[in-house]
């Protein structure tokens, strides 16, 4: 990407805890993309055990140019990389994809 002359980079973060884990829990961690913008894209991670929520993620990355880390619209080669694993898009000429069935409802 960066040999391309774009990056990404974190512009926001948020985190939500549901419900503690322990050492020994067998953890889950479930990642989609929940919005492709035209110059940002964000995902959302959960941790699950069992099939209860223990963390709700969320991270928002901001497409820049590697020049003059000015923000720029996101490359048609990622957009149409990514469109099959989002939530929803913005990109032209993109349909959103349907959200992943096992994934638990957030409240």
């Amino acid at each position: 990407m960066v040999e391309r002359g774009v990056d990404a980079v974190v512009a926001e973060a948020n985190t939500r805890f549901r419900a503690p884990a322990r050492y020994d829990d067998v953890l889950q961690l479930r990642a989609r993309i929940a919005r492709l913008g035209t110059t940002s894209i964000t995902t959302e991670i959960d941790v699950v055990r069992d099939c209860e929520l223990l963390v709700e993620g969320r991270l928002r990355h901001v497409f820049v140019d590697v020049h003059t880390w000015e923000k720029t619209e996101m490359p048609a080669w990622i957009a149409e990389g990514l469109q099959p694993y989002a939530a929803t898009a913005t990109v032209p000429g993109t349909a959103p994809a349907r959200p992943d069935p096992g994934r638990p409802a957030r409240s």
